[in-house]
């Protein structure tokens, strides 16, 4: 998509035909003055903020002259409602249809430096030139031919005639000479439409009225909506799960002044359906279904402009795609263009809706060589040459006639030379024993572009560098490389020092060659990686240790599960028991309650659960915390005992108590020796004023209200 400060700045500059003919004819009144103030309105919602748009009233010039300049000048940087707001305010009187006026506007916009620049005429009738009608329609036609070819070339006209009474010009696209005629106001909005996407690069979206859904395949940062009709209004914009799309600027109301505009015709009516509104959504909008949501629309337009960027890249002689370009050999690439999502960068998919436009996407690209532009402009799939130094591509997208993205390459072209490695000596090997050592050296034989390099390249040229590790991937200290007395010729050594090696088990050893440098200024690039055998002739002990040494973790890991499943085979764990148990609260003296259920808890210790070899642990409430007639423990202490037991390990604090605790009918104040119970065992506390019952495997029933 076109950054901010890349939108061309447009000069709009419009000769409004106010004569008398727009107001009346034939002795019966017209409206066509009220088509040409609605189109002058549309212009004005539509400006951007680098966009000038300057009218110039035709009842302002005579043969004259005229006395000032335009009667308005309205910039894009203002509220647009405000821009709107003046024309249609604006009063006139009605003058002649001098041809000075259009001469005039031509002028002024010959000296503006827009990007762009427009010179609308909207007239219905003949043109006066100093004076006198235009009245012959071949001479009419030949004088504004003339006149239009002699523009400057960077000026576009567009010509609207309202009503069939005009001479038509002769429409000229390669010179930017657009006529467009408007009989009646069905029409009108057509018109307005094509105008606006030729001056204001909008591009249209056909829309129902009805249903005012769309679908779009390409990314979008706008969405403009333009609707017509008594009472029209926007009123939103949704995507396909329903949810708002964008964000909505002020809208902006255009239509046909309630009355005449010009006292000489105050009676004159003007067209009555000439009512709109412009609305502009903008955001990202990812390709999918929306729906516009408009009230009382007879006409729905809508426009958009796509989020878009162009990428390029190059493919070599068999296809494949060059994504690196920090290093591009010299050479024949093809160059390719695509357009992608201005959003995210992906790919746009196949036939989309850019695609299937009637103009399509144009390509080009210009190509600079160390700062010197080539003689060719470059399409998409075009053959491009890379030679040595500095490469800079510019690559403009031109797409829907009126829009256009641009990027740029740039990089650097080598003319490199390719170095290869070829093994001389297969059976030279290493061999593994107090040191890492080699009987003879590893011979490799080095060529540059296929053929061996010269006496003065081989003394000008340092070493390849070495790099190795074993196939078990530990990295090896460099071996060493020397050059033999014959050019070409490479002898390898192992590096002597290298003591990792000796820790680990056998494997054999990857040597990796690299040239990466220049000579005589020209890189010289090669790669090559080589396999050496390497032979452990270290006793088997010592292997043995390094392996298990090597693997000690593996084994202390092993025996750790061991010890973890054998604790957890003889750990004591507690009886099966509800987690809430029932305690029955039974007053002694009837008279003064009744029996009541409490709520009772078994609660294990959750570390103990977890540790081997130790007994879980826990407690078991058997009075509840309300209970205040009694001197014993509310809560049995215990830990797993076995076969479904466990003991009681805080005893002895209820054969000291002064409450009576019973267990399955056994007095605990008798009781000697360690006590185990089972998970149905009966336990009674006798307090002064209840007997609090439990049995451990009843579990809790709250009592019936």
């Amino acid at each position: 998509m076109l950054a901010a400060e890349e939108i061309p700045s447009r000069a709009v500059y419009v000769v409004y035909d106010d004569s008398g003919s727009m107001y009346s004819g034939g002795g019966q009144a017209r409206d066509r003055w009220s088509y040409a103030k609605y189109a002058m309105e549309v212009f004005a919602s539509m400006l951007n903020e680098k966009d000038q748009m300057n009218v110039y009233y035709m009842s302002d010039y005579s043969k004259d002259g005229p006395a000032d300049g335009p009667r308005m000048e309205l910039s894009g940087s203002s509220l647009p409602q405000k821009n709107v707001e003046k024309i249609h305010e604006e009063m006139t009187v009605s003058g002649w249809t001098p041809f000075e006026t259009v001469e005039a506007a031509a002028s002024d916009l010959e000296k503006s430096d827009a990007d762009e620049k427009w010179l609308v005429v909207l007239t219905d009738g003949d043109f006066q030139k100093d004076g006198d009608v235009l009245d012959e329609k071949d001479q009419v036609t030949e004088f504004m031919d003339d006149f239009f070819e002699k523009k400057e070339k960077d000026i576009n006209v567009t010509f609207l005639a309202i009503g069939n009474e005009v001479v038509p010009i002769t429409e000229d696209e390669e010179d930017h000479v657009y006529f467009e005629r408007a009989e009646n106001s069905s029409q009108i909005l057509g018109k307005l439409t094509d105008i606006s996407n030729r001056i204001f690069n909008m591009n249209r979206i056909e829309v129902p009225v009805k249903t005012g859904e769309f679908t779009i395949d390409v990314p979008m940062s706008e969405i403009t909506v333009f609707t017509q009709g008594n009472g029209s209004a926007v009123t939103g914009l949704v995507d396909g799960s329903g949810k708002p799309a964008g964000t909505m600027e002020s809208p902006v109301k255009v239509s046909a002044t309630e009355s005449s505009d010009n006292p000489s015709y105050k009676d004159n009516v003007p067209v009555r359906d000439l009512q709109g509104e412009l609305v502009t959504f903008s955001g990202e909008f990812e390709p999918g279904t929306y729906k516009v949501q408009a009230e009382n629309a007879q006409i729905l337009e809508t426009f958009y402009k796509p989020d878009l960027d162009v990428a390029a890249y190059l493919t070599t002689a068999t296809g494949d795609r060059i994504d690196d370009f920090s290093e591009l050999p010299a050479g024949d690439y093809q160059i390719h263009f695509e357009l992608i999502s201005g959003i995210d960068g992906s790919p746009l998919p196949e036939h989309n809706m850019i695609e299937r436009s009637e103009d399509g996407v144009s390509y080009k690209a210009v190509v600079r060589n160390n700062g010197k532009e080539l003689d060719r402009t470059f399409d998409n799939g075009d053959t491009i040459t890379l030679q040595q130094g500095s490469m800079d591509i510019d690559v403009t997208a031109e797409f829907l006639k009126y829009n256009t993205v641009t990027t740029s390459l740039n990089y650097s072209v080598w003319n490199k030379k390719t170095v290869e490695f070829k093994e001389r000596d297969s059976d030279a090997g290493w061999k593994l024993g107090e040191k890492l050592e080699a009987e003879s050296p590893l011979v490799v034989h080095m060529t540059v572009e296929g053929k061996e390099p010269s006496s003065g390249e081989w003394n000008m040229m340092k070493v390849p560098t070495a790099s190795a590790k074993s196939k078990n991937g530990l990295e090896l200290d460099p071996p060493l490389v020397e050059k033999g007395d014959t050019p070409g010729e490479l002898l390898i050594y192992p590096n002597v020092e290298q003591k990792e090696f000796r820790k680990r088990t056998y494997e054999d050893a990857v040597i990796t060659l690299t040239m990466d440098e220049e000579v005589n200024s020209i890189p010289w690039k090669g790669k090559k990686e080589i396999t050496v055998p390497v032979t452990d002739a270290r006793p088997f002990w010592v292997r043995w240790q390094e392996t298990f040494m090597q693997n000690i973790g593996w084994f202390l890991l092993i025996l750790l599960l061991i010890g973890v499943l054998i604790g957890e085979l003889v750990k004591k764990r507690l009886p099966k028991m509800p987690g809430q148990i029932n305690i029955e609260s039974m007053p002694k003296n009837r008279r003064k309650g009744k029996r009541q259920n409490v709520r009772g808890y078994v609660e294990k210790n959750l570390l103990s659960c977890f540790i081997p070899f130790v007994p879980e642990t826990g407690t078991i409430t058997i009075v509840s915390k309300e209970a205040d007639d009694i001197s014993c423990p509310r809560k049995m202490e215990v830990k797993g005992a076995g076969s479904g037991k466990m003991e009681i390990t805080n005893l002895s604090k209820f054969k000291n108590a002064e409450t009576r605790v019973s267990i399955d009918g056994e007095n605990l104040d008798q009781f000697e020796g360690t006590l185990r119970i089972g998970r149905s065992a009966e336990i009674v506390v006798y307090g002064d004023e209840n007997t609090y019952t439990t049995v451990l495997s009843d579990k809790y029933v709250p009592e019936e209200e």
